[in-house]
Formats: C-alpha cells, sequence, structure tokens
C-alpha cells in the first residue's frame, strides 16, 4: 500500500499570528501556490480551501491550474473561519440567520468541490465552542450542530462530508474537541457520508496517540482525511512532520497499513518564516521515511510484538533496523 499525498494550499500563504498581523512573508497568488507545490515533485493532489472573497474561489481557473501541473484535488476546506459573524460559532450560533449562512457555505463548499472533482469537503468548526462557563447550552449547541451537518450531508449523498475535530484554539473548548466527541456526532447524524478527518497535530494536542485513533475511526469506517504534521503537544504548533516524534509516525504507518488506509494524506503546516514549500516536501518525505520503515523493521515482526505485556522487544527491533 502506497500512501497518497496532498498539501492544503491555503497553508502556504503568508501567514499571520497574533504577535505579527501583517506576517513574515510576502503575500501570494493561489497560481503561485500551486506552481510552488508542483516544483516539491512529491505531492500529488491539493486540499483547497474554498474562499467566496478570495482567490480559490472560481473552480474553473483552479481546475486549470491543478491539471497544467498535473495535481488532483483531494477535498476542499469549507470557510467557516475568519468571518465576524461567526465570533459566537457556525453551525451551531444561536443567531438563525448566521448558522443559516454557514449552513450555506458548506453547501456552496459542496458546490466547488464537485465542480473540480474532490473526493471530500473538510469541515473544521473551531469557532463552534465555547470560552467561559454558564456560556453555552451545551445539549442545544450539540443539537444544533447535528441537524446542520446532518442537513449538509442530505445536500449531497454522494460526497463525502469529513469532520475535523480540535481540542482547542479558536474557543478555548472547541464543542468537537477529540476523535470520540466527533464519532458521537458523526453517530448521531446518521448519515452514510460522513466521516472524519484526523489532524495529527490535534491528537497530539489532546495528548492522544494517533495510531489508535485512525484504527478506532476506521473501525466505524469513518476515517476519510489524515492531515500530517507535528507539535510539542502543548499546542497545535503545526510544524514539519518528524521534527519532534518518530516512533508514533512509524507505529501510525503500521496502523495505516493494517486497516488498509486508501485516502489521502495531506499536510497541513504553518510555516511561518521558513520556506512553505521545502517545509511541506521534507513533511512528506518524512512521512515516507517513516513508511519504509514498517518494512525494514519487517510488519511481521511488529504485529508479532503487539501482545499486551512486554514492550521492550519493540524498541530493540526499531533501534536494530533504524539505528544500527
Amino acid at each position: 500500500m502506497a500512501l497518497k499525498y496532498a498539501c492544503i494550499t491555503g497553508s502556504l500563504g503568508n501567514r499571520v499570528d497574533r504577535f505579527m498581523a501583517g506576517g513574515y512573508k510576502e503575500d501570494n497568488t493561489a497560481a503561485e501556490r500551486i506552481e510552488g507545490l508542483a516544483k516539491t515533485g512529491v505531492v500529488e493532489a491539493l486540499e483547497l480551501c474554498y474562499d467566496p472573497d478570495g482567490d480559490e474561489k472560481d473552480p474553473v481557473e483552479i481546475q486549470a491550474l491543478a491539471d497544467k501541473y498535473g495535481f488532483k484535488i483531494s477535498g476542499v476546506n469549507a470557510p467557516l473561519n475568519g468571518d465576524k459573524r461567526f465570533g459566537y460559532g457556525s453551525l451551531t450560533n444561536t443567531n438563525p440567520e448566521y448558522r443559516a449562512l454557514a449552513v450555506q457555505y458548506c453547501k456552496d463548499t459542496v458546490d466547488f468541490a464537485k465542480k473540480v472533482n474532490a473526493e471530500f469537503v473538510n469541515i473544521w468548526m473551531g469557532e463552534d465552542g465555547f470560552d467561559y462557563v454558564f456560556q453555552t447550552d451545551y445539549t442545544r449547541q450539540w443539537n444544533l450542530m447535528v441537524e446542520a451537518v446532518r442537513e449538509i450531508c442530505d445536500y449531497a449523498p454522494d460526497m463525502k462530508i469529513a469532520l475535523e475535530f480540535k481540542l482547542r484554539e479558536p474557543r478555548n473548548r472547541c464543542t468537537l474537541d477529540t476523535a470520540g466527541s466527533t464519532l458521537l456526532l458523526a453517530k448521531d447524524v446518521d448519515r452514510k457520508n460522513v466521516g472524519l478527518t484526523v489532524d495529527l497535530g490535534h491528537v497530539f494536542q489532546a495528548q492522544g496517540n494517533v495510531a489508535q485513533v485512525v484504527e478506532m475511526c476506521a473501525n466505524h469506517g469513518m476515517l476519510y482525511n489524515l492531515h500530517i504534521n507535528d507539535n510539542y503537544s502543548a499546542w497545535d504548533d503545526d510544524m514539519m512532520l518528524g521534527s519532534v516524534r518518530y516512533t508514533e509516525y512509524i507505529e501510525l504507518c503500521y496502523s495505516l497499513r493494517k486497516i488498509g488506509y486508501d485516502g489521502w494524506t495531506s499536510v497541513d503546516i504553518f510555516p511561518f518564516r521558513e520556506n512553505g514549500y521545502a517545509a511541506a516536501a521534507e513533511s512528506i518525505r518524512m512521512m515516507q521515511t517513516f513508511d519504509r520503515a514498517v518494512d525494514l523493521i519487517g510488519y511481521e515482526k511488529l504485529t508479532e510484538c503487539i501482545n499486551g505485556t512486554d514492550a521492550t522487544k519493540v524498541f530493540g527491533l526499531i533501534r536494530e533496523a533504524i539505528f544500527k
């Protein structure tokens, strides 16, 4: 099984933080981002960020750029962040006008995704959650989200709708904070085309194990997409993959083989200062290295070590195969 690699285009622009509102680089265009990814030689597909007011809004133009450089389009992210109207929630906003707008944005993203032959629409609801106690009616918020996601799924039953979870940011607590809560929501939505995007950094931020999470999602038939990156666990740093961890990625690659994962593995990093294209390429090459490590160690040998008891044998295998 060979993993398929994509890259989120929006993360390769001029990223800003709260101390540098103008960013550390010059702004660029969708055409420049796509050309830059083409030069890496390791990216197979684009994961787009639909923006009705940005430069990834014209499906004809984007498809032409993708075709020019031989890219497929894996999926499209819905624009539910960066809009002041969604400051207190998008799909769960208690203002029915704003909530309806958020749902419409997702439907518009579906329409866009179909025109560029994307396989899924990714929905990350970073603004849906709460910051303080006694701020939110949790039951109502949950039910509003179920209703909204169900409406989006019913709008396009032939399009995969991938829900992305995250512990926190921009809200102090996100409603879809972990894989467990997101799987529960997907079960409540009860539609065949709803599943999950697993962002590795979001799992690490929640002190989770990525191999366990992908197997759990796959066990329910709901692992639609992977976002790959790294962090120090305290925050969603969106660093280059492999810059912090090694063995957890080897286990992840083992699990991806075990479940027969055939979805996309998409680079999702925020290279504020580094060359974004080089950082994306290095993340893919590191993931490929971890995947090859499974062969160096031996898939069957690793399987034999998984017995729920002594963990020393597997680390001996890794050391002898990788660091000899």
